[in-house]
C-alpha cells in the first residue's frame, strides 16, 4: 500500500482555447486548390449587390476555415463542392 501524504497532486495547466483558425482544413485532390478568403468584404466585386450589402449589414467579416476554403472552390469550380467539418465549424 502507497503511504498517504497531505500533498495535493499538481493542477494540470489549462489549456488554450480551440478557434476556428486552428481547424486544420484540407483540399482534395490538390489540383482543386484556390485562393482562400480572407475576408467577406474580398467577394464584393463578384456578387449581386443587394448581397453583398446583406452581408455587410448582418456583420459578417471574416469567413470560417471551412467558408475560407469553400466559397472560392464554389466561385469558380466547374463541377460540385462537397464540405464535411464538425458540427459547429462554420459550414453554414
Amino acid at each position: 500500500r502507497a503511504a498517504r501524504s497531505g500533498a495535493k497532486p499538481a493542477a494540470a495547466a489549462p489549456e488554450a482555447p480551440v478557434t476556428f483558425d486552428d481547424i486544420p482544413v484540407e483540399v482534395s485532390p490538390a489540383s482543386h486548390h484556390t485562393t482562400p478568403l480572407e475576408s467577406f468584404a474580398d467577394l464584393a466585386p463578384s456578387l449581386h449587390p443587394a448581397l453583398a450589402r446583406n452581408i455587410v449589414r448582418t456583420g459578417y467579416a471574416t469567413p470560417t476555415p471551412v467558408q475560407r476554403h469553400a466559397i472560392p472552390l464554389l466561385l469558380h469550380a466547374a463541377g460540385d463542392v462537397m464540405v464535411c467539418a464538425q458540427t459547429g465549424s462554420g459550414k453554414t
